[in-house]
Formats: C-alpha cells, sequence, structure tokens
C-alpha cells in the first residue's frame, strides 16, 4: 500500500514538474541601475526561469541610445546621446520552450555632464550623387561615429569627413562625437538629397605607370585621368602617403595597389605587379618637379566673391588644370569662374610639369573650404590673379608663416605675422584629406600638441575667420 503512495506521489510530481516546465515567462519588471555621464544598465525582471543557453535578448531604445553590451545579452548597458526620457523594450526568445515575451519601461537621465566637445556638420551633394559630409565639430581628441538612423541606426563610417552614396529622399544622420575615447555629444539633422544626375556619371577610374632611373630608383606615377585630391599606395604590404613615392627598390617582382580620392567620384583603386629590373635601359630623367599651391581669400566689399593667387611652381613647361567642385574645370592658369547656383565648393588645381621627355603632376585642394563650409559662407564666384595683381581689396594678407620643427616632433609651433591683429586659425590636414587638428592662433603664435599623430605627410592651412585660405605648407611626421 505504501508502494503504491509512493507511485502516486511521484507520478503527481512529475506532472506538476512538466507543468512548470512547461510555464511560458512574462517581463513583470525592469531593473535600471543608471551610471555616470548618461549610462544605465538594465535587466529584466521574469516570472518564470528561461534556458540560458537558449534564450535571446533584442533590445530597443526610442530616441535612439547607443547599445554598448554584446547582442542577445540578458543584461543591456547603454550609452545615451543626452539627459531626457527614455523608453526601453525588450523582447526574449527562448528557442528550447518556444516561449516569448516583450517588456518595456521608461527612464530619465539627468546626470550628463556638461560637454566637452560640440557636435557639428553640414552636408552637400555633388554632380555625381556622392553626399559628403563635412564635420565642423570642436573638442579636443576627438572620435566619430556617423549614423543613418533613417535605415535601422545604420554605421555609415568612423572617419572624420565621411562620404556616401545615398538615394534621393530625406535621411535622418547622426554624429557621435568621443573625446579620449569617451562620449561627449552628439547631433542628428535631416539631409535632403535630390541628385538628377544618380547612374548617368561615369566614374573616373585611377591609374599608374612606374619606372625605373639610372640610379636604381623606382618612381610610382599617378596618372588618374581626372581631378583628385589625395592618394595612398599599398607596395608590397607596406602603405605610403604620398603622390608620387621614389623608391630603392631591388630587382623583382612588387604588387602595387593605388587608392585615389577622385573629387566628385569617391575613391578609386588600380592595382597591378610590376616588375623592377635596375639598368634595364629604360631610364627616365630625373630632376622633375611640379607642385601645385593656390590660396583663396574673400572679396571684402562683396559678400560671395572670391580670389585666389596662384602660386604654383614646377620644372619646364607647365599645365593646369582647375576643378572648380560644381563639374566645371579649366586649363587656364588664371581662370574666372561663375557658380550658377552660390554654394559650398571644394576647388582643387593639378599642375604637369613637362621637363624633356619627363612628366610630373601634383594637386592640391583648399582646404580652407571646410572652414567656409561650416561658417555657412556661400561661393558665388571665383578670380585667379596673378600675386602682383593690385587693387583687389581684401580683409587681410598673411606676410609670414612658420611652423617648427619639420619634421615634425611631439610638439609643433605656429608662428604667423599678418597686416592687422585679426583673428586666424589653422587647420592640420593628413594626406588623406582629414582635418586632424584645427583651433586658433593668439598673439600670432601658438604651440599645438602633435604627439598623437600618425608617421606621414600633412598640410598646414592659415585661414581668417571667414574660412578664406591665406597661405599652407607641407610639413611631414
Amino acid at each position: 500500500m505504501k508502494t503504491i503512495k509512493q507511485t502516486i506521489l511521484g507520478i503527481a510530481l512529475s506532472v506538476f514538474s512538466i507543468a512548470a516546465m512547461a510555464q511560458c515567462p512574462t517581463v513583470t519588471n525592469m531593473n535600471v541601475t543608471l551610471g555616470a555621464n548618461g549610462t544605465a544598465t538594465v535587466t529584466p525582471v521574469l516570472s518564470w526561469s528561461v534556458s540560458p543557453t537558449q534564450t535571446m535578448y533584442y533590445w530597443s531604445v526610442t530616441p535612439n541610445a547607443t547599445q554598448t553590451s554584446g547582442t542577445f545579452q540578458s543584461n543591456g548597458t547603454f550609452q545615451f546621446p543626452a539627459n531626457g526620457s527614455y523608453t526601453l523594450s525588450v523582447s526574449i526568445n527562448d528557442s528550447l520552450s518556444g516561449c516569448s515575451s516583450t517588456g518595456n519601461t521608461t527612464l530619465s537621465i539627468s546626470n550628463m555632464t556638461t560637454n566637452s566637445c560640440n557636435a557639428a556638420f553640414t552636408a552637400y551633394t555633388d554632380s555625381s550623387c556622392v553626399t559628403h559630409f563635412v564635420n565642423s565639430s570642436v573638442g579636443t581628441n576627438l572620435t566619430y561615429e556617423w549614423y543613418n538612423m533613417s535605415n535601422g541606426f545604420l554605421l555609415l563610417s568612423n572617419g572624420v569627413n565621411p562620404t556616401a552614396t545615398l538615394g534621393n529622399g530625406t535621411h535622418l544622420i547622426g554624429l557621435y562625437s568621443y573625446s579620449n575615447g569617451a562620449f561627449c555629444d552628439s547631433v542628428t539633422q535631416v539631409v535632403t538629397v535630390n541628385c538628377s544626375n544618380s547612374g548617368t556619371t561615369t566614374p573616373c577610374q585611377a591609374s599608374f605607370y612606374t619606372y625605373t632611373d639610372s640610379s636604381c630608383v623606382t618612381h610610382f606615377v599617378n596618372s588618374t585621368p581626372c581631378t583628385y585630391s589625395v592618394s595612398s599606395w599599398n607596395i608590397n604590404g607596406t602603405m605610403y602617403y604620398t603622390s608620387s613615392p621614389a623608391l630603392s627598390l631591388t630587382n623583382g617582382n612588387y604588387s602595387v595597389i593605388l587608392n585615389t580620392s577622385i573629387i566628385g567620384s569617391g575613391v578609386s583603386t588600380s592595382s597591378n605587379v610590376i616588375t623592377v629590373v635596375c639598368n634595364s635601359g629604360t631610364t627616365t630623367p630625373t630632376g622633375c618637379q611640379a607642385n601645385a599651391q593656390f590660396y583663396v581669400f574673400a572679396d571684402s566689399t562683396n559678400a560671395g566673391n572670391y580670389f585666389a593667387y596662384n602660386n604654383s611652381t614646377g620644372s619646364g613647361t607647365l599645365s593646369y588644370l582647375w576643378n572648380f567642385g560644381d563639374g566645371s574645370s579649366s586649363t587656364q592658369q588664371y581662370p574666372f569662374h561663375q557658380y550658377a547656383v552660390p554654394g559650398q565648393y571644394i576647388i582643387c588645381l593639378t599642375v604637369t610639369a613637362t621637363s624633356g621627355t619627363t612628366t610630373c603632376s601634383d594637386t592640391y585642394c583648399d582646404s580652407s573650404s571646410v572652414q567656409r563650409m561650416a561658417a555657412g559662407f556661400l561661393m558665388s564666384q571665383f578670380n585667379v590673379v596673378p600675386q602682383s595683381t593690385t587693387g583687389i581689396k581684401q580683409t587681410k594678407i598673411l606676410t609670414g608663416l612658420n611652423a617648427y620643427p619639420n619634421p615634425i616632433a611631439d610638439e609643433l609651433t605656429i608662428e604667423t605675422t599678418a597686416k592687422d591683429n585679426s583673428k586666424l586659425n589653422y587647420l592640420l590636414i593628413d594626406a588623406l584629406g582629414r582635418v586632424v587638428l584645427r583651433g586658433n592662433i593668439e598673439n600670432s603664435k601658438t604651440t599645438i600638441n602633435t604627439s598623437a599623430l600618425e608617421k606621414g605627410f600633412y598640410s598646414l592651412s592659415i585661414t581668417d575667420e571667414k574660412g578664406s585660405s591665406l597661405k599652407a605648407i607641407k610639413l611631414v611626421k
């Protein structure tokens, strides 16, 4: 009899256990732990246990915030962009039992500290339907994340001034800025793309050639048949951030990849395997030099009118190719261009020098355009004049510029001399066209920390408060 009772009790317990296992949990509450400077950890409270290794957690936040925890984890950690009220939702899915549940909670963020930076940007779409994002954020040691929030919070880029091919319509673009790796500010704005040339523009393709001179130096020449801003070379796995590397290579085969940032078309790549054979008889005379250089200044009496001095130099016969940023170009040394629509344009000049049978070229783009765009100044006409031209009214002319040491060490000192005491700014641009440092020049001299800069080539541009380029010099670290 006792055995029968024990058997019945065992069966009852088994049934209870099966019923318990079959019960699906629900989210009854959400525990929130607030952290420092706009962070929070959220843990859902469940009415029943779930399979630890078979359960996925899907998190969402309104308005958007950055999830810093791993995907599908039970504890969600978040970085919120600003003080305010947020709604968090979580959906759980236990694949072992087939159970699912959803819960949400509202939390208030109020402990964001004073921003150590200010996130800001503008955007424009060029004639090739490529949208350019011009970063005007202010702060120290900044890094960035760009998101297209209209497309599922899609990460566009981690760069300073990225480009993207966006479809016609409106796009909600978010810029998140981080100072020394910690979140400090964000901004979102609607970018409208209305490009009628989509699909009708044939992109320019990068190209190059090489030759080895009588001294066994191999020259790499960027022969891309259109206007480009910067280029980088990958030669057997080693990167070179210069327009035309010249290397002493041993005889053999080399894999060469050229990445060229083409104005209005994005990055184009050309690759080839070359063979270096010294003293093969295919030498080219050395000594060809081309240096493209100009600086832009605003007409102080007519808003929207800009002048430029063409200070380019080179050996032999020089030819010029100007790209005005709106799809128009000129081969004149001192061209004049009237824009159909006043706007924010990047101007580039390619100078080609021909000395005997040798041809070389160099390209320079007006880096101060970034400053003009950030300040909202529009260009309506652009007139290149000789340095000796008189009668042009301009707000100021920089009469002296010195930057040392060059090569750059852990600190760079900038000294300027101007005709008046107006405010001057500096921009330090790397070989990929990214603004890596910017600031004001106080009392004609400033010293900046450059210890974090990578090895490579840089351009130092001095601008006035309107973003007009006064002078630019090339540096190396």
